[in-house]
């Protein structure tokens, strides 16, 4: 018995000093927390936070380092990856603003193609926010950053990409047209649907002469919603003459046939 509680004793005291070891090794290990870091303090806090995948303190130290150091000649990098970092966190109007204050703010550095394209991504990205308002604003600032992208020549390395982002926010804009004018021919409003049709013909058919068809297809809906048979007969004559193949046509003429509205 007395054997037994000895060698518990010794165990014990083995534990005891096996945790103390532990314990001060872990103390020596941990650096303290510097109340006023310095720029590089802070640069090896976000390489080592990144490293280990620590998101929010990544962010953190990259958000310290442009509040608290916004004149050192490096700090154009770090802002660049601050933007980033909101990019892939999902914080799209952060990313957008960052992305934006770079390239108006550092126009000859050699990453402002790249913060031009960044910001169309991040524009972008807040068009697949769902707005029960229907709000197409986001979509417009998009196309028109694609816009002045595509004109500046300087701008080279992401066009195609740039290219079917204008390409997507054209489509998405024709369509929310055409189911406004839907809209207003469904509520019997046949005078704002005509003028929602003209700013169709104005605004999209003179950059995409394929909507053609589409267009006076359109017009037939709404010829025959106001009982003229006249123009729903000649476009219709068109349709068959210009876009035989065309779907729009095989919708006119079922139109025509049945009286029937096709969306």
């Amino acid at each position: 018995m007395e054997k037994i509680s000895k060698i518990f004793k010794r165990t014990t005291m083995q534990i005891c000093i096996l945790t103390l070891l532990a314990c001060l090794t872990g103390c020596k290990k941990q650096k303290p927390v510097k109340k006023n870091p310095s720029f590089d303090d802070l640069k090896e806090n976000v390489a080592v936070a990144s490293t280990e995948n620590q998101s929010d303190a990544t962010t953190a130290y990259l958000e310290k380092m442009v509040a608290k150091y916004p004149d050192h000649p490096d700090i154009p990098d770090y802002k660049i990856k601050l933007a980033d970092q909101y990019l892939k966190e999902g914080k799209f109007d952060s990313a957008y603003e960052f992305y934006q204050h770079f390239s108006r703010l550092y126009p000859a550095h050699e990453k402002v193609e790249y913060a031009k394209y960044q910001a169309i991504v991040s524009k972008y990205y807040q068009t697949l926010k769902i707005s029960r308002e229907c709000d197409s604003s986001d979509t417009q600032e998009t196309l028109r950053l694609c816009q002045t992208y595509l004109a500046d020549s300087s701008c080279r390395v992401h066009r195609d990409k740039v290219a079917e982002l204008q390409a997507t926010c054209e489509e998405r804009l024709l369509d929310k047209e055409i189911h406004v004018y839907n809209s207003y021919l469904r509520r019997g409003k046949y005078q704002s649907a005509s003028n929602r049709l003209a700013y169709l013909k104005e605004t999209f058919l003179p950059k995409d002469d394929s909507l053609k068809p589409r267009i006076l297809y359109l017009e037939c809906k709404l010829a025959q919603k106001q009982n003229d048979g006249d123009l729903a007969t000649k476009n219709l004559e068109t349709l068959i003459a210009d876009f035989p193949e065309s779907q729009f046509t095989r919708m006119a003429e079922g139109l025509m046939s049945r009286g029937t509205i096709f969306a």
